[in-house]
């Protein structure tokens, strides 16, 4: 029954390879391998001539290393697919830092565009005002100067 499990997901694999599945190829030569083990490690249990029963196939048996190819295929695929989104990260925080710098720069060419605006109306207010401040202190001072 476990070959029979095996056997079907080889099959899936195989299917997810034919329709271009990311990491379906990753994952199928490790559970081919896997399923062969396994078959293998079963053998003994069929009571064929080929496969005598020996003290470390019985250890290799238990020891279940057969899962092994799969296992690590398994954390290729993870591997795999985790430094893909470690990529697509780093490139949204480069384009995010792209913007930023973008924005920033935009931002300041306002802010002095607008320091600008704000020192020419101020000169330009100031400049009437001081005269007219003149103009005052002078008829202050000759008032002043009539009165002594």
């Amino acid at each position: 029954m476990l070959v029979a499990g095996m056997c079907l997901c080889l099959y899936y694999l195989m299917a997810a390879v034919n329709a271009d599945y990311e990491g379906a190829t990753l994952m199928l030569l490790p559970g081919a391998v896997t399923t062969g083990f396994r078959v293998w490690a079963l053998m003994p249990g069929l009571d064929s001539v080929l496969f005598v029963e020996s003290v470390p196939f019985y250890l290799l048996r238990c020891a279940r290393l057969y899962d092994l190819p799969f296992a690590i295929g398994c954390m290729a695929f993870v591997c795999r697919r985790f430094a893909l989104l470690f990529d697509r990260t780093e490139q949204l925080a480069r384009e995010l830092d792209a913007r930023v710098a973008e924005r920033t720069k935009e931002l300041t060419a306002e802010t002095e565009a607008r320091k600008s605006m704000m020192l020419n109306i101020f000169h330009d207010l100031r400049s009437p005002l001081f005269a007219v401040s003149i103009r005052a202190a002078s008829k202050d001072a000759w008032r002043i100067t009539i009165r002594q």
